[in-house]
């Protein structure tokens, strides 16, 4: 790279362009391809923090979307793209995953609820399982736990409960910067949280079976990537960089402020990889054909 020479970085936008083919075939026919292109350009465009993340970050979130057949940030709730620590987290909504059970033709009566305190409830395991739940009229109190079924073939129910400290406990390290977070979707996350549970007992779909892996994945803090060569896979080493306060689901307050603006100046003066995603000083990154590599990915390439 010449002294002087002004590098123009590659986009999240520009990086949706270059693949529009691999996310169109990766949509299948589960929503039309312009629908999502146009939620996703507009999630992008609306974000100035999400226009901050990795690029590679924010395709790779994109293409758990598509493969979900799911778009992102729209009035139904099924995808959202948060960002946190200039990485772009893919989460699945509760509605997502109902969506994407009512694909498959052996599942029907899928449902999941919060219970409150004031709430009639009781759940039976055993050779005669059964969820019997009266919601309390007015004030329900606080929430204790949520539970979530669906029948398979229309006659074999399967379901499960969670109690308040299991569904606190599957928070993202970073829940903070998540719908889990925001009053009007936190119900949502309680509900999800049993419902992706049992859709391990499900007859999955390659569809199903990956929107499972990249939301466990992103709840533990690990990174989802997407590339040409290798398609979907998780990085592991991403809960690494989740500060031990956010880990531990401690922070609240001004410590949390402070925390979230912590965050967002960590990578300042930065730029990410094309190919990993991962940030670098300018130094450590060559320009190739118009894109930045770190020197390990050049070796790669």
């Amino acid at each position: 790279m010449a002294d002087g020479q002004v590098v123009k970085r590659e986009t999240a936008l520009d990086m949706m362009r270059e693949h529009e083919k691999a996310i169109q075939k990766a949509l299948s026919d589960a929503i039309p391809f312009e629908y999502f292109m146009a939620a996703a350009f507009s999630a992008i465009r609306r974000d100035s923090k999400l226009k901050q993340c990795s690029p590679v970050s924010v395709l790779s979130s994109l293409m758990v979307a598509a493969q979900c057949g799911l778009a992102p940030h729209t009035p139904l709730g099924h995808f959202y793209l948060v960002p946190y620590k200039k990485e772009a987290t893919p989460i699945i909504g509760y509605k997502g995953y109902v969506a994407m059970a009512y694909r498959e033709p052996r599942i029907g009566s899928v449902h999941a609820h919060v219970v409150y305190e004031a709430d009639e409830f009781d759940v039976q395991y055993g050779t005669s399982e059964s969820i019997h739940h009266s919601p309390a009229p007015g004030d329900r109190g606080k929430k204790v736990g949520a539970y979530a079924g669906f029948f398979i073939d229309g006659r074999h129910p399967v379901f499960r409960y969670l109690p308040e400290d299991e569904i606190l406990r599957a928070r993202p390290p970073h829940w903070q910067k998540t719908p889990w977070n925001d009053e009007k979707a936190v119900a949502e996350m309680w509900a999800k949280t049993p419902l992706r549970r049992i859709m391990k007992m499900a007859p999955l779909s390659t569809q199903l079976a990956l929107g499972i892996a990249a939301d466990e994945a992103t709840s533990r803090g690990a990174r989802v990537r997407w590339t040409p060569e290798e398609g979907t896979f998780v990085e592991e080493d991403g809960a690494g960089d989740m500060p031990e306060a956010a880990t531990a689901g401690g922070l609240s307050g001004n410590d949390a402020n402070d925390a979230k603006d912590g965050e967002e100046e960590s990578h300042d003066g930065k730029g990410a990889c094309y190919l990993c995603g991962k940030f670098f000083a300018p130094d450590e990154l060559d320009d190739v054909d118009g894109k930045m590599f770190c020197k390990p990915c050049q070796k790669e390439t």
